[in-house]
């Protein structure tokens, strides 16, 4: 067999095995660890802090609007988390494009409560002095 037929069956083969995977993967999404803890972080019921939910305030946010945007626009940070902290992982949560949402979230994650602790503002808000008025 000389070297062109040898490449035509090559190509060939291969084209075959790239239209067969297109046909079975038709559809499948892949997702990273970061894409899918974050999925999971916005589908489990959400309780907020005493300071979360001032700051929430201050950024004219609600819950529903943060479930929609979290999945969407920002993403797990593992570097700053401590995904292995005792008794629950603390995830850190940043946007995509820092530029267009001013903050960034701090949340505590056990098995079916996600609980935001804080959010770490790129604005002022009175809410900064919350904790030390309490303390």
């Amino acid at each position: 067999m000389d070297f062109k037929r040898r490449v035509k069956l090559y190509v060939f083969g291969f084209l075959m095995g790239l239209l067969i995977l297109m046909i079975i993967l038709k559809g499948k999404k892949c997702s990273s660890v970061a894409e899918i803890k974050i999925e999971q972080l916005s589908s489990q019921t959400i309780m907020l802090s005493d300071k979360a939910t001032c700051q929430l305030k201050c950024l004219n946010l609600n819950i529903d609007s943060l479930r929609r945007i979290l999945p969407a626009k920002f993403h797990v940070n593992y570097d700053r988390s401590e995904v292995h902290a005792i008794p629950f992982g603390k995830f850190f949560v940043e946007s995509n494009k820092p530029n267009e949402y001013p903050f960034s979230v701090v949340i505590t994650d056990s098995d079916t409560i996600s609980k935001i602790e804080q959010f770490d503002l790129k604005i002022t808000c009175p809410c900064d002095t919350l904790s030390k008025i309490v303390n």
